[in-house]
């Protein structure tokens, strides 16, 4: 069996399944015959239903015979062929259309005509851009041998920065190292840059003072003269809030004692204080009618009913001075006195019109009459305070005054005075007339009323025949009762509501007031609140036998966020934290060693060979001065190591007019040390394309209407090739679609909604597929670094007309994705 791979002898096995029978063993005499036995037997005449002719073909379902459908349209040159096949002579078909389009970087010719004596010839040149955007001279050149980029060219881009020497003629780049005295950097045999051990120079070392810490440096550095640092905290002689500094530094370091705190306390009113024990007492007035005492707990305290007398106090205004004697008993009642304030010099500048005399405040007209000038047309005496228009002597004028002691211009004396009303959010003013005589102007004014307020609600203010009016009934309604009022919106009458709760003291006294008599205000309401700290209790009730007692405690959180042990706690003296409990939240890192036992942290010595640093004769750490070559450096690095010559990246000053802070890229250190520049620019073309027939001739839809019939969708999957970035896709979308119309049909294709192609026979023949491929290119989609997005196509018909059908879809979705 050729198919199975056997060659002479065939050791395939055939299983026959139902309603199949095997027979023969595979041999070349007997080879196997697979038949179908009853019930599973399939016949041609069973699948001959199953097939149909479409467009260009014929079927004959009874014989089963298909054959190639010739067009018998007239100037067809397709024929059936002596060997049965089709058959087009030569010259006979017509020439396929060809166009060629440009891109920015291949500039495409066309010639010919696309005829059996004259082909089509397409030439392409590569377009080579005369000045590249960066501004420099593009390094690809066009020989008659191709496209070439020579060294030579490139090396015209390099150039060596500090630390750097480059020929440009032969492109060798290498390490520049300084000629200057000392200097420890030297080219090894190996051709690396070489610092022996300890090569280096002494440690460069300086100290920075902060605020609180003066640090002092001495020494050089070297064996005999080793670095020593000191440090003094830093006491304010003169805090900011003007005081003495608390904080004091004796032999064993920095301490705050009690005496000192006790000269920042002081007594105001009500407490005594005494700076040498630090003890704070109340003071209790010796006036007389005083009632508050000391307890027998040592607590203040007023007996009941002993408060009595109301408390009053005064507080002037900037236009009155209020004075307040007596002490509200019933012997010595309060007496308010108030004197109006009269400001001596007024904020502008000027005489104060207002006095005071022993009948009361006055302004007199004198007074007021030297606030006033006259200005332009007008005449004004300060004597007698008579004002008048005054009329100028100019020749012409045309204004006197009238009989009734007016001013008056004589009928078309004044040449007719322009009149222009204009309206305000408030007022609608109409303007009638032209200001002759006869026709004198009139102006109307309508109050505009807001039908819709900002608030909300309903306008207030309303118009009648009289006037605006607001009424009583309507400001009502904006009223309502509060607790402890009553309101009646009918009548406006707004009062207290006494509640009738048992054991209330307030009533209504017989002159209107809100009235408790003395003592018969309820204890005074205390509550406590926890905090996350503090933990309050409030025991008592406020009664005079059982006084309110609030006690706190400080809350200790038994197991912190952080996991590990609270390390502050409570003693019978007050809140504490040990040193031993805060050692144990230190332990040693890299170059550290710690004794937790005695909170001792010290640094910890390298054990490898070679290891330069060591505890000078100080205890600090030293590393003793170099004895040999200055330290070499490769590419990318500049100075020597020294403290007049730090190492640096070598860089190039920067030589663009936009800013480097805002618009330079960065430099990285990866995992395995080696610099890294921001993530390259990539790219990445992505298309599909899918010609699909159509079974069955649908006519066109007669949709007109945008987008017309969706009868195709047609995806792309497109994915950013940056995991870094976000990619931006330009997409391009080509549609083509073959329609069949027959004389006045009419039919045309969408793409994305917007219709790109529409055709309408005219002739007297049905035109057969006719089509034209369009393309629409999409506007920018942005894809997330690493992400996948679907371009998707609706492909719709419509203006379908005269029997219109089409027969064949095409598409091809193309993206180009850019990650720069």
């Amino acid at each position: 069996m050729s198919n199975c791979g056997c060659s002479r002898r065939c050791d395939c096995v055939v299983i026959a399944g139902d309603n199949i029978t095997v027979a023969g063993d595979g041999g070349t005499g007997t080879p196997y015959v697979i038949s179908a036995t009853g019930g599973g037997a399939v016949t041609c005449d069973q699948v001959r239903p199953c097939l149909s002719a479409g467009p260009g073909a014929t079927y004959d379902p009874v014989t089963g015979v298909i054959a190639a459908n010739v067009s018998t349209d007239a100037g067809n040159q397709v024929t059936i062929g002596t060997d049965d096949g089709l058959f087009v002579p030569a010259g006979g078909g017509a020439v396929t259309a060809l166009a060629v389009t440009d891109t920015p970087s291949v500039d495409l010719e066309l010639t010919g005509t696309g005829a059996a004596g004259d082909p089509y010839t397409v030439a392409a040149d590569v377009v080579l851009d005369p000045a590249p955007p960066g501004g420099g001279t593009n390094l690809l050149h066009e020989s008659p041998d191709g496209l070439f980029v020579e060294c030579a060219d490139v090396r015209t881009c390099l150039s060596a920065g500090p630390g750097a020497t480059y020929d440009s003629a032969t492109g060798v780049i290498g390490a520049n190292v300084s000629p200057a005295a000392g200097n420890q950097v030297a080219i090894n045999p190996d051709g690396g840059l070489f610092v022996p051990a300890g090569g280096a120079g002494g440690t460069a070392l300086a100290v920075t003072d902060t605020t609180t810490v003066d640090l002092g440096l001495t020494g050089t550095g070297a064996a005999g003269d080793p670095y020593t640092v000191t440090a003094d905290v830093i006491l304010d002689p003169a805090p900011p809030g003007g005081g003495t500094n608390l904080l004091k530094e004796g032999p064993d370091g920095l301490f705050v004692e009690c005496d000192t705190v006790r000269t920042c306390l002081s007594a105001g009113d009500g407490i005594e204080y005494d700076p040498d024990t630090g003890e704070i007492s109340a003071f209790l007035s010796e006036d007389p009618g005083n009632q508050v005492e000391f307890g027998s707990d040592r607590g203040l305290f007023v007996p009941p009913g002993g408060a009595g007398g109301t408390a009053l106090a005064v507080t002037d205004t900037p236009t009155v001075d209020l004075g307040l004697t007596g002490d509200g008993s019933a012997g010595d009642p309060y007496t308010v006195t108030a004197d109006v304030i009269l400001d001596p010099a007024p904020p502008g500048g000027g005489t104060n019109l207002l006095k005071e005399s022993p009948d009361g405040l006055f302004v007199e007209c004198a007074d007021v009459r030297t606030c006033l000038s006259a200005g332009d047309g007008a005449a004004y005496d300060p004597a007698t305070g008579v004002i008048t228009a005054r009329l100028s002597g100019d020749a012409g004028n045309q204004v006197e005054i009238g009989g009734d002691g007016g001013l008056f211009v004589p009928a078309g004396g004044a040449g007719g005075t322009a009149l222009a009303v204009t309206d305000t959010d408030t007022v609608d003013l109409g303007l009638t007339g032209t200001g002759a005589v006869g026709d004198p102007y009139t102006v109307t004014a309508d109050v505009v009323l807001d039908p819709a307020p900002p608030g909300g609600g309903a306008n207030l203010l309303k118009e009648g025949p009289d006037g605006l009016f607001v009424e009583c009934a309507d400001v009502r309604t904006c009223l309502s009762a509060g607790d402890g009022a009553t309101y009646d919106p009918a009548t406006g009458v707004i009062a207290a509501n006494v509640s009738p709760a048992a054991g209330n003291q307030v009533v209504i006294n017989p002159d209107g007031g809100l009235f408790v008599p003395t003592g018969g205000g309820a204890a005074t309401a205390l509550a406590v609140t926890d905090t996350d700290t503090v933990d309050l209790e409030l025991t008592g009730t406020g009664a005079p036998g059982d006084p309110y007692t609030v006690a706190a405690d400080v809350v200790l959180d038994p197991a912190p966020p952080g996991g590990g042990a609270n390390l502050l706690h409570e003693g019978p003296d007050g809140l504490f934290v040990e040193c031993a409990d805060v050692r144990t939240c230190l332990s040693a890192g890299n170059g550290a060693a710690y004794d937790p036992t005695t909170g001792a942290i010290t640094a910890r010595l390298s054990g490898d060979a070679g290891n330069q640093v060591a505890f000078g004769g100080d205890g600090g750490l030293y590393a003793p001065p170099a004895a040999s070559a200055a330290l070499e450096v490769s590419c990318g690095l500049a100075g020597n190591g020294s403290a007049g010559a730090p190492l640096a990246a070598a860089v190039t000053a920067w030589p663009y007019p936009c800013d480097l802070d805002a618009q330079g890229g960065l430099v990285y250190c990866d995992s395995t040390g080696t610099l890294r520049s921001e993530p390259r620019a990539k790219y990445q073309y992505f298309t599909t394309s899918l010609n699909e027939l159509i079974p069955g001739n649908p006519a066109v839809p007669t949709t007109t209407t945008t987008g017309g019939t969706t009868v195709a969708t047609r995806t792309l999957d497109i994915t950013n090739p940056d995991p870094c970035r976000p990619a931006i896709a330009i997409t391009s979308v080509e549609v083509d679609v073959d329609f069949v119309i027959p004389p006045g049909g009419r039919a045309g294709h969408f793409v994305y909604g917007d219709e790109m192609y529409r055709f309408e026979n005219r002739g007297s023949a049905t035109v057969s597929d006719v089509h034209t491929q369009t393309t629409k290119v999409v506007g920018n989609t942005t894809i997330p670094p690493g992400g996948t997005v679907t371009v998707s196509v609706d492909i719709g018909l419509g203006f379908g007309a005269g029997g219109a059908t089409y027969n064949r879809v095409q598409s091809f979705i193309r993206a180009m994705v850019f990650a720069l």
